[in-house]
């Protein structure tokens, strides 16, 4: 009976080695079971009790050296021969996160958000009370051109072109983040996206998001924070160009997997904690509730007032932008 069940034991192993086993583990498992077969011969004969002995403690060294090398991969699945290939040096480090470019944001906070009623014409380029803001700092900013090259080369294209200017930060998250390029009109403040910004297909590739937002200071492309208008979102050609900054002292785990880091603050920190202190909407308890109440309830204005949520109640204005030289041995 128990030889019986050692052969079906047998057949099944064979099955399974046949079926999903790489070769060079098939070829140790036959070695193991050799060995096991001859401790099974050699502890079987009684004439040779003391041969026996000395060749068991050989099998048993051999079949123990055997097998050290096999148990451990005998679980691994029909794709062990991939696994065990050598990784590439770039894989085994991760994203790289090498200093490509690097640019800066000068930033002005402005007593209100919007110029007075009383002081706007129609032909107003912009209803920002831009020549109000007061310079507060520079933000530096170093991107990861290697990670994400397209995210990298749309965000450079917004500061090469000009497309930043006169735009102002339309959310505010102490601890979280603080948001701008907003899509939309400049005369209100938002990014008027240029003709150079190219689709990103990075947006569906899940490498581009390996990176986590455990730092402060973390440049990411805003996809689940991005607060445009879902009209924008329906024009033809609109693209992502929404961008956020991590504020710290804490990581920012909520934003990792749906937004994508492309850079760091190198200098600038100081600058964005006085963003933060900007004063900002915030729903009461009471409007709180009744937005959560119309959203189950599939009012679509309900989204419309949570997009407000964060939004400075001073124009917090980036005042200039552009490319700096990059240094030796940056990165």
């Amino acid at each position: 009976q128990g030889l019986a069940h050692d052969q079906n034991v047998s057949l099944r192993r064979n099955a399974w080695s046949k079926a999903v086993e790489p070769k060079h583990l098939t070829i140790r498992r036959q070695l193991c079971h050799r060995h096991r077969q001859t401790l099974r011969v050699q502890g079987s004969s009684h004439e040779h009790a003391t041969a026996s002995k000395s060749s068991e403690a050989l099998a048993r060294r051999d079949l123990l050296a055997a097998c050290a090398v096999t148990l451990p991969l005998i679980n691994l699945p029909a794709q062990a021969d991939t696994l065990l290939q050598e990784v590439s040096p770039q894989a085994a480090k991760g994203p790289d996160t090498t200093i490509t470019h690097k640019v800066y944001l000068d930033i002005g906070i402005a007593p209100t958000a919007l110029r007075p009623a009383e002081e706007r014409t129609l032909g107003d380029k912009s209803i920002i009370p831009v020549e109000d803001a007061a310079p507060v700092g520079r933000i530096v900013l170093g991107l990861y051109g290697n990670h994400v090259p397209i995210t990298v080369a749309n965000f450079l294209a917004l500061v090469r072109g000009g497309s930043l200017l006169g735009t102002t930060f339309s959310r505010v998250l102490p601890g979280e983040y603080v948001q701008a390029g907003q899509q939309g009109a400049l005369r209100m403040g938002q990014v008027e996206a240029p003709g150079d910004v190219q689709a990103n297909p990075e947006t569906s590739d899940p490498s581009a998001f390996r990176l986590t937002h455990g730092r402060p200071g973390t440049l990411s492309l805003s996809l689940g924070e991005n607060d445009d208008d879902p009209r924008a979102k329906l024009r033809p050609g609109y693209k992502n160009l929404e961008f956020l900054i991590t504020t710290g002292p804490g990581p920012a785990p909520r934003l990792d997997g749906s937004n994508i880091p492309f850079g760091r603050v190198l200098e600038g920190m100081g600058t964005i904690s006085t963003i933060t202190t900007v004063p900002t909407f915030r729903a009461n308890e009471r409007t709180n509730a009744l937005n959560m109440l119309a959203q189950k309830l599939g009012d679509d204005r309900a989204a419309g007032v949570r997009r407000k949520y964060g939004r400075p109640l001073k124009a917090v204005v980036i005042l200039g932008a552009g490319e700096l030289p990059l240094e030796q041995g940056s990165g």
